[in-house]
């Protein structure tokens, strides 16, 4: 897929969901872990793979409660994306599978979310989750028809501490934070959303010439041309939420951006109201 195809792509696939924000709102509220460190010598998370393809999402029906890494495997030839999504308390699972068959979009208020990545083709990017007791879904919605697939999470939370980032990045409205110098390669990130509303992060690299104002425009429809290169996103995460991802990057200057829509204001995209920031990456042998 082409890089003005998947900016496109991504740009429609928040845009339509402008329709749930007071449903949303409402219903994706939740608790954030409280971080702490992981030294090297700590005993690890229990371990998972989550194998995507255009077709299906390959999970184990139970995975036990506490931090776990969940390693996104993309076995296709095309972007796809990993969504973890947890069902509300008072929700039905055949009502989520009835509503999901009918409008995909319409089941966005009976969840909350934990982020997740975007995943290159052919390419593995791990992600630590806190899960609690419940049931679970997993929604890959790069491409038309959006798929998905359900795991459970069962048992006592374990004890074992959270990861240690090399880089830790906040989102809130209107504001992304984050350090303005990062080491090169894969590096684990630290995810927090602190805001009232849901929020994402996506990484571009401007073409040369090009500025941030030139991509609002983009995703706006107002122009045809891609400005940037998409090359990594961390998807959305419910108010209060953290999560852990890795993200690798060469040396360079990058933007980060939250496009999808506004809401907490009910109009526009965030980053119309200055929720982004540049950064850049600096070689190791700096």
């Amino acid at each position: 897929m082409s890089t003005k195809n998947r900016i496109k792509l991504n740009t429609w696939r928040w845009s339509t969901w402008i329709v749930c924000l007071v449903l949303i709102i409402s219903a994706c509220s939740g608790p954030a872990p409280t971080a702490t460190n992981m030294p090297a010598t700590a005993p690890q998370p229990p371990q998972f793979e989550l194998k995507v393809n255009a077709n299906e999402i390959e999970i184990p029906d139970g995975i036990p409660s506490g931090l776990v890494k969940l390693t996104s495997v993309n076995e296709d030839q095309d972007w796809h994306t990993t969504v973890i999504r947890r069902l509300n308390d008072d929700v039905k699972l055949e009502d989520f599978k009835a509503a999901f068959k009918e409008n995909p979009r319409s089941t966005l208020p009976m969840t909350s979310f934990l982020g997740g990545p975007d995943i290159p083709a052919g390419k593995s990017l791990a992600g630590f989750y806190t899960l609690t007791r419940g049931t679970y879904i997993v929604v890959d919605n790069w491409n038309e028809p959006w798929h998905y697939s359900t795991f459970q999470v069962l048992g006592d939370s374990n004890t074992i501490g959270l990861p240690e980032a090399s880089v830790a990045i906040e989102m809130k409205e209107y504001a992304i934070s984050l350090p303005k110098s990062i080491p090169a390669g894969k590096n684990l990130w630290q995810f927090t959303n602190t805001g009232q509303a849901l929020h994402n992060a996506v990484i571009f690299s401007l073409k040369p010439g090009r500025t941030t104002d030139d991509v609002i425009k983009f995703i706006k429809g107002e122009t045809v041309e891609p400005p940037a290169d998409y090359l990594a996103a961390w998807n959305m995460l419910t108010p209060g939420a953290t999560s852990w991802g890795e993200i690798d990057l060469q040396p360079g200057d990058y933007l980060v951006a939250d496009i999808i829509p506004d809401f907490a204001a009910g109009d526009g995209f965030n980053i119309e109201k200055n929720m982004y920031t540049t950064f850049t990456v600096t070689s190791t042998s700096q």
